[in-house]
């Protein structure tokens, strides 16, 4: 019996959960390091001067008064040269002589002297001669002072000087009061008005200038035709333009040009005429007056006239300015200053027209005109600069689409690729064309960050805000398109390694091209081995390569040892341990169980593979993550700050590439790996868990020592992080019992016992499972040794010492199974029994079923029924819904079905237990018809066996219930026949049998011996036909009934009814007695006699068809029973030639001799229950082979 027991291995159900689940753990544990832990971050401007934005421009003030670049004092000053300067420098030495002279004079002077106003009047010129020497000997200082500020060398900004004519104000002011008749009365006033002017405007006193203006009206209306006319003109039209008073200043301005046109003032005047008009706003007139300006100076004083050049020079730079108040009138200043001064000069005059353009906010006509520029002047230096002012109006504007086609037309602009500017500039090798291409340069570069940055943030934003992934996605494509770019044209910028690893994170995040992905990582790598995305950039080559292979389908043929590409393959991503995502250690349910798939899966080795050319390059990726992070703590070590702090995934990614090799069954590689996971850090989680996966190969490998190795190791560690010293020696103890299963396979028995009792001694407090199985493995190998008894001993030690341990039931079972095997049936059957303290367990079960055989075989009946009533209690306890489970559990009604049967087979005694047992199976057990045929049929013998007469409502109504539940058993399962539905149909027929009984009762107990008068005779014949007939009706029932399911042998008994129906009416119409009254004459009671035979002998024939054919129809089913039998010595009866007895005839077959002469129960009914018995580890079955369809009629 040994053949079929082998020893229990600790590892299997143990180990096979290291390559996926990891079993009694008590927490889950993450390899974070798989694709799906990458982070997508926000990423920050790439542009610096676009963080923050540039304070807005103020608005240009339209109400204040605007001036042109030319002043009456500049003529003056224009004039005074160092020439001029010395030879007045000479005249203020006289002049100062002359004032003391003067003031000498005067003193002596009487007060009556005529000559008094003469002298006031020559003092006040001198003081006013003098007084504007020393001015513009100031303002000479003060204009190179503040020419040394701007440039840089003076850090103070000089005070503009100013004018004091006190002196001289107070002696016009004497010649006024004290002399009005004064001839020179106009000078006085002129002198006088404009020093009030000048002082009060310097004084900020306006009520001295006020008297000014006085002074100057007084002249102007009292001497009209002095010469100083004009000036005054001037002198008033200036002060009215400085208090923005512009009618009073154009009047004046007017008065000169109308009235004094050969005056030396005419220009000046003309000239400031078109500033009042710009204030106005008239700028056409602007325009116009300007080019009068122009035109007057150039035709009348040429270069000699005092400061016409640098007058003419200031009108046409005025006209700029007039020319940008103007829309769209850069067209006509270009040709207006082409035919006035020529085509040098008129480009400088465009180009201030655009500065102006820019200033004013005159946006379109600014990129017009810088426009033209770039397009007439394609190979000048200064298009880089005219396009970014084009860029810089636009970015004031702020619409994107404009900045960004303006950009992207300098980008093509530039292009050295396709450039003209480029090439015409690089030709010339001078300092301006190189500074312009250093400019264009980093100007481009900092275009094209802009715009792509731009669609970067753009698209983040979108993501964010509107979650409206596929808008997004489009913003995306077009930053990675301009990164594509920048990097192209400045593969060696600062910003390429920022540009590329934002690149890199668009490919993988967002456009899922995790080629382009991988290949732009790698390119940040190279740019800068040390750079802040170093560990970034690497761990997504990594992830990218990972979902290249995700997205790969491909299956190894083993026969080519090759790897082919096709749709219906798996994704590669499989071979990377986790999913390719993470390697997670899951909780298991404690009393979850392994299938046998997973234990045998545990115990096989991988085939090995090789590589796919994703995973090589998952795997070198890998390798280089390590590289440089281990150089990276290197440079730390070294110094290198910014170097520290990385690396924190080595472990990680140490294991999934070793991983890789795992899944492949390269198991030394893998075993390196893992290897190196472990001494890399050893108190890392992943450490732990590359050992756990270690284990798992060794058990693969079947390398035991390696795994009690390992697993010792791990126990001798102090700090660990997820390894369960539990575990841990379950693994020992899987090593050791391992080993002692080779020992015990090699038939080292002693070698055996001594591991098994290694692991006794050292686990049986601390792990006890493991020591059951353990001790359950030495009673194995004592069978072997064929020392039952000692293994008995065992068993029970495995029961008594480990009550709790999953193999103690299997221990109590396996001790009746040697107790059977030795014919100690008694002792099997306790041993069995014994087992119903295991409630929760299926073997428990199916012990007690074999008890119950045993005690039954040995007609313990009371000892057997209660087996099965402690089946009935262990099997409804059953959990899980495994097949076992579910077939034990099904045996139940079964079970309360051969209670009764066991009784049965006690008699009388047991009667009343029999009869409540099949109640109990129509009662308890609705879902099973089957059963209910059998319990009301064996009711019905029961009920007919006690007192047939007495009991004859009840045995009808049983024989219809078992009818109906026979029909209910054929109807819920009809395309599916199976045996038990087969018996039902027997037990159906003796129930119909039974009750067919009592009408063959109703027609035998009619008799002809009881009729006393011919009266009587035709209404007895009338009744016994009908009950003849009444009976053979319900017999051809049972017939068809019990032919059709499976009730052979009650076809044959109603079919010899029938035969009896008919020889029982002819016997008692052949027997009938005559009746007094006609036996008195003899010729009547002749007649009677011959009229009685005349009906009886068509009733014999048919009584001799009728057992005929009985004995056909049993030979036809094969059925030779004590109805058939019956049939052939009734039909001998009738007909002793045609079916002559045994004894007349030695030739006949002695078959029905040998037959039980009445088996009125079906022995099927009892392998209905007891089909198997579970013997060890297989099952030995009872139940015969399935009858042909032919044979289905067939009854026993």
């Amino acid at each position: 019996m040994m053949h079929c027991k082998q020893l229990l291995r600790l590892g299997a159900a143990t180990i096979v959960t290291l390559s996926a689940t990891y079993a009694h753990a008590q927490a889950d544990e993450d390899i974070e390091a798989g694709s799906a832990t990458k982070k997508v971050d926000k990423k920050e401007s790439l542009v610096e001067e676009e963080k923050k934005k540039a304070a807005p421009k103020p608005k240009r003030d339209e109400d204040k008064l605007q001036t042109g670049g030319f002043e009456v004092e500049k003529f003056d000053q224009l004039g005074f040269s160092d020439k001029v300067r010395a030879q007045e420098m000479e005249k203020s030495k006289i002049r100062q002589r002359t004032i003391k002279t003067i003031e000498s004079l005067l003193e002596r002077a009487a007060p009556g002297d005529p000559n008094r106003p003469e002298y006031y009047f020559r003092l006040a010129e001198a003081w006013w001669e003098e007084t504007r020497f020393e001015y513009l000997v100031e303002m000479a200082k003060h204009n190179k002072d503040l020419e040394q500020f701007e440039k840089g060398i003076l850090k103070e900004k000089p005070v503009q000087p100013v004018e004091n004519y006190a002196k001289a104000i107070g002696f016009y002011e004497k010649i006024l009061q004290q002399h009005p008749t004064y001839g020179r009365m106009a000078e006085v006033l002129y002198r006088l008005g404009k020093a009030a002017m000048q002082q009060g405007k310097a004084l900020g006193d306006k009520v001295l200038s006020q008297k000014g203006v006085q002074y100057l009206n007084r002249l102007i209306q009292n001497h009209q035709t002095s010469p100083l006319i004009p000036k005054a003109h001037l002198a008033l039209a200036e002060y009215f333009f400085e208090a923005n008073n512009l009618t009073l200043a154009k009047m004046n301005y007017e008065k000169i040009t109308q009235n004094y046109k050969k005056s030396e003032l005419f220009n000046y005047a003309l000239y400031k005429l078109g500033w009042v008009y710009y204030n106005l706003r008239e700028f056409q007139r602007t325009i116009e007056t300007f080019q009068q300006v122009v035109k007057e100076i150039g035709a009348s004083a040429g270069a000699k006239e005092r400061g016409s050049i640098e007058f003419r020079d200031q009108a046409l730079k005025d006209l700029v300015q007039a020319y940008a108040e103007l829309d769209g009138a850069w067209p006509k200043a270009e040709a207006y200053f082409t035919e006035v001064e020529g085509e040098a000069k008129m480009w400088e005059r465009l180009f201030k027209l655009a500065e102006i353009y820019i200033s004013i906010d005159k946006d379109k006509d600014a990129t017009d005109l810088l426009t033209h520029f770039i397009e007439k002047r394609p190979t000048d230096p200064r298009c880089v600069d005219w396009h970014e002012s084009i860029v810089d109006v636009y970015k004031k504007l702020g619409a994107f689409p404009d900045i960004e086609a303006a950009m992207r037309k300098f980008l093509a602009f530039s292009d050295a690729r396709t450039s003209p500017w480029v090439a015409a500039l690089k030709g010339k090798k001078d300092g301006k064309s190189s500074e312009a291409l250093d400019k264009a340069d980093k100007m481009g570069e900092t275009y094209l960050l802009f715009i792509s940055n731009y669609y970067h943030q753009l698209a983040q934003k979108t993501e964010e805000e509107t979650k409206d992934a596929e808008k997004a996605r489009g913003f995306y494509a077009k930053a990675v398109a301009d990164y594509e770019e920048f990097m192209r044209r400045w593969p060696n910028a600062k910003k390429t390694y920022v540009v590329s690893f934002y690149a890199a994170e668009i490919y993988y995040d967002f456009l899922k091209d995790f080629d382009k992905a991988r290949k732009s990582y790698e390119r940040t790598i190279r740019l800068d081995p040390e750079g802040e995305f170093l560990e970034d950039a690497a761990l997504g080559v990594i992830y990218s390569t990972e979902e290249l292979m995700r997205n790969k389908r491909a299956c190894w043929l083993d026969k080519d040892q090759k790897w082919v590409e096709r749709p219906d393959c798996p994704p590669l991503v499989a071979s990377v341990a986790g999913d390719g995502v993470k390697v997670t250690k899951f909780k298991t349910a404690k009393k979850e169980e392994l299938t046998e798939e997973q234990i045998k899966g545990a115990n096989l080795p991988k085939a090995r593979q090789e590589l796919h050319e994703l995973e090589k390059s998952y795997v070198a990726a890998a390798d280089k993550y390590v590289e440089l992070m281990e150089r990276s703590k290197a440079d730390c070590a070294a110094g290198k700050k910014k170097m520290c702090g990385k690396g924190k995934k080595v472990p990680e990614i140490m294991y999934l590439a070793a991983s890789a090799y795992y899944d492949r069954g390269q198991y030394k590689e893998a075993i390196s790996g893992y290897e190196r996971v472990y001494k890399y850090q050893e108190d890392n989680k992943v450490a732990e868990i590359a050992v756990k996966t270690l284990i798992d190969i060794y058990a693969r490998l079947k390398e035991w020592p390696k795994i009690e190795e390992w697993a010792e190791l791990m126990l001798k560690r102090k700090n660990r992080l997820i390894l369960d010293p539990k575990d841990l020696k379950k693994y020992v103890a899987v090593a050791v019992a391992e080993q002692a299963r080779e020992l015990a396979d090699k038939k080292d028995y002693d070698g055996a016992h001594a591991k098994y009792d290694k692991i006794l001694a050292r686990f049986k407090s601390e792990e006890p499972e493991l020591a059951a199985v353990a001790l359950y493995n030495k009673a194995l190998i004592y069978e072997l040794q064929q020392q039952d008894k000692t293994a008995i001993e065992t068993y029970e030690r495995v029961v008594k010492e480990f009550p709790k341990a999953k193999v103690a039931p299997e221990a109590k079972f396996n001790v009746g199974l040697l107790y059977e095997a030795m014919t100690n049936f008694r002792e099997a059957a306790d041993a069995f029994l014994d087992m119903a303290k295991f409630r929760d367990n299926a073997d428990a079960a199916q012990a007690l079923i074999n008890a119950g055989t045993i005690l039954v075989a040995l007609n313990q009946y009371k000892d057997a029924a209660a087996a099965y009533d402690k089946f009935i209690g262990v099997a409804n306890n059953l959990k899980g819904d495994d097949e076992k489970t579910k077939r034990l559990k099904g045996l139940v009604a079964d079970a309360e079905m051969e209670k009764g049967h066991v009784f049965d087979r006690m008699g009388t005694e047991g009667a009343k237990q029999a009869a409540a047992a099949y109640a109990a199976v129509v009662t308890k057990y609705p879902a099973r018809p089957d059963l209910h045929v059998e319990a009301l049929s064996r009711k019905v013998e029961t009920l007919r066996l006690a007192d047939a007469g007495k009991n004859r409502k009840d045995v009808v109504r049983a024989a219809d219930d078992a009818s109906k539940a026979y029909d209910n058993a054929r109807s819920k399962d009809n395309d599916k026949p199976d045996v038990r539905k087969g018996n039902a149909g027997v037990w159906a027929a003796q129930a119909m049998f039974y009750k067919s009984e009592y009408l063959f009762d109703d027609f035998d107990v009619l008799t002809l011996k009881t009729v006393k008068n011919m009266k009587g005779l035709i209404p007895t014949l009338q009744k016994k036909a009908e009950a003849l007939k009444k009976a053979e009706a319900e017999y051809f029932r049972v017939f068809d009934q019990a032919a059709a399911g499976g009730g052979r042998g009650w076809a044959a008994a109603a079919m010899f009814r029938v035969g009896l129906l008919y020889y029982n009416f002819k016997e008692d119409l052949f027997k009938a007695p005559v009746p007094p009254e006609v036996e008195r004459f003899p010729d009547l009671a002749d007649q009677y006699k011959l009229a009685i035979e005349q009906k009886a002998v068509p009733i014999e024939e048919q009584s001799l068809a009728a057992l005929g054919n009985a004995i056909k129809i049993a030979h036809n089913l094969g059925v030779y029973n004590k109805w058939s039998k019956l049939a052939g010595d009734y039909a001998a009866k009738v007909s002793p030639d045609a079916y002559p007895t045994v004894e007349k005839d030695p030739n006949l077959p002695k078959a029905a001799e040998t037959v039980s002469a009445n088996e009125s129960t079906d022995p099927a009914t009892s392998a209905a229950f007891v089909t198997t018995v579970r013997r060890g580890k297989f099952t030995v079955s009872y139940k015969p082979k399935a009858a042909a369809p032919a044979d289905a009629k067939a009854g026993k």
